[in-house]
């Protein structure tokens, strides 16, 4: 595992573990934004520790390309997706999740494959779960030896063959609205790394 660091963002690399593809289908890393909305009080009401409006964050994501699909906690049980790319906009509450933690309003971006669970959480802890809109719906995967190399083919055939246009017209979550392509973080690791392959 290795992390690099943005003043308000995390990126996080995984190589397979032979049990969960993690990133080696497509080398995509994890980005994990940092309350990119906390203390605006146009945006999250103005506290540091108010729960983050449900309409605004759809109304977010939305006019960057990610469709919002349910809202909810998050399975204790590690699970990944092999069908699509799953963004996580925290909106009240606090967990440890295994992909490096997720605070008040911080927003988890996962590729496709990436193992994911809740260790711990409040009992209000609540995300809304978004996907690239356009792209194929959610499944579920559990870490097994067996299914592992299946899931990476699967993963080169759905996300990054026949629905990668999905992903290419969903902008950053954070930094999308009003830049170019090429300005936030989502552009500067994925798009530059899928373009590469």
């Amino acid at each position: 595992m290795s992390t690099t660091s943005s003043p308000a963002v995390d990126v996080i690399h995984l190589d397979s573990d032979g049990y969960s593809p993690n990133g080696k289908p497509h080398s995509l890393p994890a980005l994990h934004y940092r309350s990119p909305y906390g203390g605006d009080a146009d945006t999250a009401g103005g506290s540091e520790q108010a729960d983050f409006p449900s309409d605004k964050a759809k109304e977010l994501v939305e006019r960057r390309g990610w469709q919002p699909s349910w809202e909810f906690g998050m399975y204790r049980q590690a699970h990944y997706h092999t069908t699509t790319h799953e963004l996580l906009f925290v909106l009240r509450g606090d967990a440890s999740i295994m992909l490096g933690g997720s605070d008040q309003r911080d927003i988890l971006l996962i590729p496709a494959g990436y193992t994911h669970r809740s260790l711990e959480s409040s009992h209000d802890f609540t995300m809304l779960g978004c996907y690239p809109r356009g792209a194929a719906s959610w499944n579920m995967r559990y870490p097994n030896v067996n299914g592992c190399r299946y899931d990476v083919d699967e993963i080169v055939k759905l996300v990054d063959g026949a629905h990668k246009k999905a992903l290419f017209d969903a902008q950053d979550p954070v930094k999308g609205q009003g830049q170019e392509r090429g300005e936030g973080v989502l552009d500067r690791t994925w798009f530059r790394e899928a373009a590469a392959h």
